[in-house]
């Protein structure tokens, strides 16, 4: 009957629904690394109590990141349990969903569109990254949200539509940094398609309704989430202009975009860092002290013509088929599994032998095609590749898939979808057994509990058993203790204090050249107004740089008050000044309590 669910969509959302409830189930002990590198430590690395852009000393690039997602979750930050961070994505996942239920109810039945979230919710390199504190999902869901603005339009020719998103662009710009390459061609395909479409003089479906008999008006299957309004434009690619109040959508957006660029411009000098430092210093900008434009980890260079071709196979063979390999290891927790590639093909297949309009309209098509050259750029570049780069391409390819075979007859429909059943069940199990922190299992069953799961008691007892439960104490006497942690990642990050590693100062995505003597690296300790140095026990050893570098700052009196814990060590800055009185007596303390790698 009209308005009542079918067995099938009754079956598909029960099974989104265990879904979504089994990364829920996962969500107290599958807190990831970069959950707790930048993603639950807001309140710490963002904020310290004189906003968001005050200079905190930190110089790691997921430190300057675009932090729309960091402050728009910052009142959940410094809660004792990470899981209501993590509960955020958790509901953005289900938001994603929606938002590619309602793209294809543009140009599907209701109970039909239900296929699109039904395929998406198996995918793990979509739903896996519900369960982090990492902003993919909600710029995922902008970038959903534009593509539907776009497919309105399409039917209707209201420029409302592309008003709209134009301003989930910019939302989706403060999220992450890839979304300025992934975002910006979902909005340059746009661009380029109405203008295509409005020159080869195409009509929307409002055109068609001029043509029809007098009689009910014909709506688009599905429901509306923007009331469409009363204009139907004449014969003809006219595009109606936007009425004035959608305009006032783009203010909010455009002051996010300026206040969480102006952050990064602020700290850095630049306005988007990672990938993108070299794009604006030849736009003019200057990076500043003590941040240093590495660029990129490049792969596929030096190579001959079939080396690279060969090269290039071989990633696209992992992340396809078979995700194992030293460069596959952040793709198998989140991969696409097969079922992207079975749809892509049948897909392909069904566009060989449909024509006309009435499948997909073609900005899906370019849309992916686009995207898919941007997925290969990548996957030849970077020497380091994420599964969850390519959730927007699994996406779209589920969205092709879908609606064309709205068009097909029912019985090659029927079939083409019972073979995918086991194809989806497939991906579903790899869901169930991956996640992006590697952890087996759920929270468990418990009766007796606060209401939530104390993560931060849990990093306390993890820092006792290691043997640093007297310097927790002291770090955690004051949040806004400012710490450089030697020490295995990411655990040395979880003392209650604003805290970077050593690996962020030094690594690829830090700045070598502050580490490269005793004066550039007591240069930074005292821009950065550190506090205390934290030294794991066996982390390094007599003869490795840094080592070395701390020790003589110790014998000159910069570093003093050394106190050892069970061969853990921690050290004060001198940010007055050295204390060479003391550096004899601390330089003794040092050797005794520090325990070296063997």
């Amino acid at each position: 009957r009209p308005g009542r669910l079918s067995l099938a969509a009754a079956l598909a959302l029960a099974a989104m629904g265990a879904l979504w409830f089994m990364q829920m189930g996962r969500m107290n002990v599958a807190v990831d690394f970069d959950s707790v590198w930048y993603g639950v430590r807001s309140h710490l690395m963002l904020d310290s109590g004189n906003s968001i852009y005050e200079n905190l000393g930190t110089l790691g690039v997921v430190y300057t990141y675009p932090k729309g997602w960091e402050v728009l979750t910052l009142p959940l930050a410094g809660l004792p349990s990470y899981s209501f961070l993590i509960a955020f994505n958790l509901w953005t996942a289900a938001l994603v969903l929606l938002a590619g239920y309602e793209a294809a109810c543009v140009r599907m039945n209701r109970n039909n569109a239900l296929w699109v979230p039904f395929l998406m919710a198996a995918v793990p390199g979509i739903m896996n990254m519900a369960c982090t504190a990492k902003a993919d999902l909600i710029t995922l869901l902008f970038q959903l949200l534009m593509i539907h603005s776009v497919l309105q339009y399409e039917q209707e020719r209201l420029a409302d539509w592309l008003v709209l998103g134009v301003s989930a662009a910019l939302l989706s710009f403060t999220m992450k940094p890839t979304a300025l390459i992934y975002s910006t061609a979902v909005g340059g395909m746009a661009l380029i398609w109405v203008l295509w479409d409005y020159c080869a003089g195409r009509k929307g479906l409002a055109d068609d309704r001029r043509s029809q008999p007098p009689g009910p008006r014909i709506e688009p299957a599905g429901p509306r989430i923007w009331p469409a309004g009363p204009r139907i434009g004449p014969a003809g690619p006219r595009i109606w202009p936007a009425s004035p109040r959608i305009w006032l959508a783009l203010i909010p957006s455009l002051a996010a975009l300026a206040g969480i660029w102006g952050r990064t411009l602020k700290l850095v000098g630049v306005p988007v860092t990672s990938v993108f430092y070299g794009l604006f210093q030849k736009l003019g900008f200057t990076v500043k002290y003590p941040f240093y434009a590495s660029g990129f980890p490049s792969s596929g260079g030096d190579m001959t013509l079939w080396e690279k071709i060969r090269f290039l196979g071989g990633r696209l063979y992992g992340v396809i088929l078979n995700p194992q390999g030293e460069d596959m290891a952040h793709v198998v927790i989140a991969w696409g599994t097969a079922l992207p590639l079975i749809l892509l093909v049948v897909w392909l297949c069904m566009r060989t032998r449909k024509k006309g309009r009435d499948g997909v309209p073609g900005y899906l098509p370019m849309l992916t095609a686009g995207v898919l050259v941007v997925n290969l750029v990548s996957l030849y570049s970077l020497s380091q590749i994420d599964g969850n780069y390519y959730m927007l391409f699994y996406a779209l390819v589920i969205l092709n898939f879908c609606i064309w075979g709205e068009g097909m007859v029912p019985a090659p429909r029927r079939i083409s979808r019972l073979v995918l059943l086991p194809a989806w069940a497939l991906a579903a199990v790899l869901c169930a057994l991956t996640n992006w922190s590697w952890a087996l299992g759920n929270g468990g069953f418990h009766l007796k509990h606060a209401g939530y799961y104390d993560h931060v008691q849990a990093a306390r007892e993890d820092r006792m058993r290691q043997g640093s439960g007297e310097i927790w104490n002291i770090l955690a006497a004051d949040p806004k203790n400012r710490v450089i942690a030697l020490g295995e990642v990411p655990g040395v990050l979880t003392f209650p204090c604003s805290v970077q590693s050593y690996v962020d100062v030094s690594g690829y995505w830090g700045n070598p050249e502050v580490v490269s003597d005793a004066p550039s690296f007591l240069q930074y300790l005292q821009y950065a107004d550190m506090d205390y140095l934290y030294m794991e026990k066996e982390y390094v050893c007599q003869g490795v740089r840094i080592y070395d570098i701390i020790r003589e700052l110790v014998g000159q009196g910069w570093l003093w008050d050394v106190r050892g814990e069970n061969g853990n060590l921690i050290l004060s800055v001198g940010r007055d000044g050295p204390k060479p009185q003391e550096a004899q007596q601390n330089l003794e303390a040092f050797d005794h309590h520090y325990i070296q790698h063997p």
